[in-house]
């Protein structure tokens, strides 16, 4: 499996989903940023393994339900406002 080095920022409109099969660990750094910028429905974070996310912002205008559904074990370090 390869590792993301993520030293940015990632913005996500849509649903998140680990499939890794090895080790599951997406990033290999904990510097970088992931946005969640849904706009139409809630947003899953999901899949067959669990991913840890250092910075997580979320900006979800979605106002009739949940803005995030956490369908699988989910490590998150830092929420940003």
């Amino acid at each position: 499996m390869e590792v993301f080095d993520n030293q940015g920022t990632i913005s996500i409109t849509g649903d998140w989903s680990n499939n890794a099969t090895l080790g599951g660990q997406v990033f290999s750094s904990n510097a970088g940023t992931v946005q969640l910028l849904g706009t139409v429905n809630a947003q899953t974070i999901g899949g067959t393994a669990a991913t840890a996310f250092f910075n997580v912002t979320t900006n979800n205008t979605f106002a009739t339900g949940p803005q995030l559904v956490l369908a699988i074990s989910t490590t998150i370090k830092i929420i940003l406002p």
